[in-house]
């Protein structure tokens, strides 16, 4: 019983710290694109808008897939801010499906993109889909980031 309260909380607390969404600017070094492009890679608002997988070159997979989202300083500015998502700083997911990604737009709160993906917490053995819901807003020039467990 204990082991089983041990790996509960354990697994509650890893769950609980959910996302973390950084500057790729002052991120690791990451190993590149995940191929092949189509299925790990998708341009929204007109191409204004990308998400790429990328694996950051780690030979354990259990966490080196992570989301980098690229969009527009502003409105009238060619340059692309870069941010990547992941569970933890410098910690990825198992898997991220960008093929299976689901878009909307609100002229409100901007393009949410929910993302299919996988965690997985190799020191507990624990494994589970959750589903990030990705928020870009053009007009506050901010990238946000939620998580559902469960998405299985």
């Amino acid at each position: 019983m204990r082991g089983f309260i041990t790996f509960f909380l354990t697994v509650c607390a890893s769950a609980a710290m959910g996302q973390e969404v950084q500057d790729c600017n002052h991120a690791f070094q990451f190993g590149g694109a995940v191929q092949p492009a189509d299925m790990n890679t998708r341009a929204y608002a007109n191409g204004s808008v990308k998400f790429v997988v990328i694996h950051d070159g780690k030979s354990q997979a259990a966490d080196a897939f992570f989301l980098a989202v690229l969009s527009p300083f502003g409105p009238d500015d060619a340059r692309q801010r870069c941010h990547l998502i992941g569970r933890d700083v410098g910690v990825g997911y198992a898997n991220i499906a960008l093929n299976l990604a689901e878009a909307e737009y609100n002229a409100a709160t901007g393009l949410t993109v929910a993302v299919p993906a996988r965690i997985y917490l190799p020191d507990v053995g624990f494994s589970n889909g959750t589903l990030l819901s990705v928020n870009v807003n053009q007009a506050t020039q901010t990238v946000s980031v939620s998580q559902e467990l469960g998405n299985e």
